[in-house]
């Protein structure tokens, strides 16, 4: 199916037979951390990380009480964090985080409902204790009205795993990759439905548009008893994730490069494509690999549109998996999301610069980098009552002047934080007519 990391052993510590196992099929492993197996045989490069302890944020249950005491306090999570490390320095400690990450009201949490100071690196909070965060919510599974049948939920909680791994709360850049564990199967017979394969290929991009750096599927059911690898028995959810697993791999590199740019709210329509239908927003990133550009959409509401996005060069578009083509015009190019949460993944074909033929930018920023006053520029052609829009790297407004009726726009430094942003300038139609990277130092 294209999975290359085996996430912990459910039935006890780690052997000689299950690590020749996963050496002959390319396997690697995250063993949990009291593994002393796998501790004794460290130096095995099938072995590249640790599990911590899992959902530390939820109510904990107790099997000699059998009820449930409070969370885990995080002061106890980073202290395991940090006494592993002066045993292991080399591997990156991993710990998925429950629900609450996205649905902040999660009664799951017990006592510890709504307390959101508990995640963020900058509060010592949960994600502190670890190189890599992660957690999990299944929307088709859940049965609460607040959650169920809401995919992008998935997206929400990656979003503030974003905010919450930033070494500090302004400026807010992630410090440490997120994995994102996805739905594949119907969990127990009391869950609303399973996932069918399009809408876990949906939560897979979602995540990934959104800054995911990994995926781990959560392969297991107890219907009617408990089967570990419930997943590889529908053939139908593995030829989808086969497929879905076989595109992250071969768009590896791109995935890998930093973005562009991108947009990603997930109850908003963002900055740089138009969507049809307002209650169907589409959230994208953007990438440039080896000279092409790559756009990574996916419609974030239930319901079809049509959206049309701005680009800033190229005559066609290939999308990719989907054995077909777009022409751009006028510097724009539209497709049709017709499914639910539907993705598509494009890929710019280049063959001439639309800023060599004058469609666009009709305007421009200077300086960039810039370390004391923008000014905004715009073309003689252009009418004024324009728009300029600021966007931080989460598809947040820091910035707007809009309908400004000057050619000439100066921002001062004060008005403005560091860091790397994108602008949007609008003309008095709300057609884009210049977009790009901007640094202020």
């Amino acid at each position: 199916m294209g999975i290359n990391i085996y996430m912990g052993l459910s039935w006890g510590d780690l052997d000689e037979s299950q690590l020749s196992t996963l050496r002959q099929y390319g396997m690697y492993l995250f063993p949990s951390i009291g593994d002393t197996f796998a501790l004794s045989h460290i130096s095995d490069t099938i072995i590249c990380g640790w599990l911590l302890t899992d959902e530390p944020d939820n109510a904990q249950w107790n099997e000699k009480t059998q009820t449930y005491d409070s969370c885990i306090n995080p002061k106890i999570i980073i202290h395991q964090y940090d006494s592993i490390k002066l045993t292991d320095s080399t591997h990156p400690i991993y710990f998925g985080l429950g629900q609450g990450v996205s649905l902040t009201t999660y009664i799951g949490r017990g006592p510890c409902w709504n307390w959101i100071a508990s995640y963020p690196v900058y509060e010592n909070g949960y994600i502190k204790g670890c190189d890599i965060t992660g957690y999990d919510i299944y929307p088709v599974n859940n049965t609460d009205t607040t959650t169920s049948g809401k995919l992008w939920y998935v997206a929400k909680g990656i979003d503030s795993l974003q905010v919450w791994s930033s070494i500090t709360a302004s400026p807010r850049v992630p410090s440490k990759p997120a994995w994102m564990t996805i739905e594949a199967t119907k969990i127990s017979t009391s869950s609303a439905a399973g996932p069918t394969p399009a809408q876990a290929k949906s939560e897979v991009w979602m995540a990934i548009i959104h800054g995911a750096k990994g995926i781990i599927y959560f392969p297991h059911s107890w219907i009617p008893s408990y089967d570990a690898d419930a997943l590889l028995n529908d053939a139908a959810m593995v030829n989808t994730l086969t497929s879905v697993d076989s595109m992250i791999n071969a768009l590896a590199p791109v995935l890998n490069s930093s973005n562009t740019g991108y947009a990603t709210n997930t109850n908003a329509n963002t900055p740089g494509v138009t969507s049809s239908n307002g209650a169907v927003p589409i959230n994208y990133m953007t990438k440039i690999y080896n000279g092409s550009t790559y756009i990574f959409a996916v419609a974030m509401r239930t319901g079809t549109t049509n959206a049309t996005f701005t680009v800033t060069s190229g005559t066609t578009v290939t999308v990719l998996g989907e054995n077909r083509t777009i022409n751009i015009s006028g510097g724009e190019f539209t497709d049709n999301f017709a499914a639910d949460y539907q993705v598509h993944l494009y890929k710019i074909n280049t063959a001439s610069s639309l800023n060599e033929e004058g469609k666009i930018p009709s305007a421009r920023v200077f300086p960039n980098p810039s370390v004391q006053s923008l000014t905004v520029e715009l073309d003689p052609s252009v009418e004024c009552q324009c728009s300029f829009i600021l966007y931080d790297q989460l598809g947040r407004v820091v910035y707007e002047k809009p309908k400004f009726t000057e050619r000439k726009l100066i921002i001062n430094k004060e008005e403005l934080n560091n860091g790397m942003f994108f602008y949007f300038i609008r003309d008095n139609k709300n057609k884009i007519i210049a977009r790009d990277k901007l640094i202020i130092e």
